[in-house]
């Protein structure tokens, strides 16, 4: 019996870029940057597999020695303290296959070329995500929320940032005695709160001081000591409080542009809706399950909601769809490295030989194994907030 590659891009899958199209002109969604992972601490001297543990050994700081010492008497011996922080490494990757059939016909040359393009930002937007999710997850001890909100589901879209919240963070980290990275203190900021940051007093645009000092990778300016690093990553869709909610009441497969829900009330067109597991009590950025569309328009005859952009993934019937409050999670850190990743083998580019009988079928991909975790929690501040404007980008990546 043949053997069936069910996964390979076909020609039908793509026909815009048959030959038939008289344009060649490609546009590519802009490839991320690695924001988060430029402040991890790597360790790569590792042996493990996936799912395995790997260790930091952090050293405590030595006491004070204010006593003053005996002429004729030795100084006693000290000692020191150590401890140790865990966290498992896992294979990542993806992988897309495409047939010669369709390399021959493309107006656009080899779309196996074309596979390679796209396979890179996508790689950077994983690997930052992963570091994001270790920096704003549960290993930060010290989490904050704005406006009178105690817990992420009371943020509201007025609890932004202030000033206050500025003074505080850098408070925090200093009574902590975390050290300034450069001449300051750091931000990881979506872009929604740098704008609300940029009309509080005293912003400093980062062109005004870069030829005095580092800039570091998406650095836009600086305010009371502390410095702001711009990633669009910095947001939770829907993660707060519910505006509206719902389920799907029939599975949707990557590619339709329509969902099938058990009720609209509650949602209208120019909404992004958030499609997650059923398992998930909200959304929060963790699950490779998590999509995030714009309605199109609404049927409240048949309880469907039309999508701007097709899926890109699959979700099960009684998965939850939701309107929600978004929030920016804004992470504070200092000179100490306080997220760890343990590096076993990089993140690089794979290719598959064809292994059909007629070598017509190949796949690209890439592939890692490593694993990112707080290392030194003491070292970061984490609030949780608002924005005053809450755009929706073109594409959910």
């Amino acid at each position: 019996m043949a053997t069936v590659y069910a996964d390979p891009i076909k020609t039908s899958d793509l026909p815009d870029t048959l030959r038939v199209i008289y344009s060649n002109e490609l546009e590519f969604v802009a490839g991320p940057k690695l924001i988060y992972d430029q402040f991890v601490e790597v360790k790569n001297d590792f042996r493990v597999k996936r799912g395995e543990e790997v260790y930091w050994t952090i050293f405590r700081n030595l006491p004070p020695a204010i006593n003053a010492l005996v002429e004729n008497f030795d100084v006693d011996g000290g000692q020191m303290a150590d401890f140790q922080v865990s966290f498992k490494v896992n294979e990542y990757g993806y992988a897309i296959g495409t047939t010669e059939k369709i390399d021959h016909l493309s107006y656009f040359g080899p779309v196996s070329n074309i596979v390679r393009s796209v396979l890179a930002p996508q790689m950077a937007l994983s690997m930052d995500i992963l570091a994001r999710n270790a920096f704003i997850g549960q290993g930060a001890n010290y989490r904050f929320f704005g406006g009178t909100a105690t817990s992420r589901a009371e943020v509201v879209a007025g609890g932004r940032i202030t000033e206050e919240i500025l003074r505080l963070a850098g408070h925090h980290l200093s009574v902590r005695r975390v050290p300034i990275r450069g001449n300051g203190y750091l931000a990881i900021v979506h872009p929604s709160v740098v704008y609300d940051v940029m009309s509080l007093p005293g912003w400093v645009n980062a062109n005004l001081y870069a030829g005095a000092t580092r800039i570091f990778t998406g650095e836009v300016g600086m305010m009371h000591g502390i410095r702001f690093v711009e990633c669009d990553t910095a947001r939770l869709p829907n993660a707060g409080a519910a505006i509206a909610e719902t389920t799907l009441a029939s599975p949707a497969s990557p590619g339709e542009g329509k969902i099938v829900v058990a009720d609209v009330s509650g949602f209208a067109p120019g909404q992004e809706i958030t499609i997650y597991p059923q398992t998930m009590s909200a959304p929060d950025g963790t699950d490779a399950g998590e999509e995030h569309v714009v309605i199109d328009a609404v049927n409240a005859q048949t309880k469907t909601l039309t999508l701007r952009t097709k899926l890109l993934i699959g979700h099960a019937n009684s998965d939850k769809v939701r309107e929600g409050i978004d929030i920016y999670p804004v992470t504070f850190l200092g000179g100490l490295d306080t997220v760890g990743k343990g590096l076993v083998v990089e993140p690089e580019v794979r290719v598959a030989l064809p292994t059909d009988k007629l070598r017509r079928m190949n796949f690209v991909g890439w592939y890692a194994l490593l694993g990112y975790g707080v290392i030194r929690n003491w070292g970061l501040d984490v609030w949780e907030l608002g924005a005053s404007v809450a755009s929706a980008p073109a594409f959910p990546w």
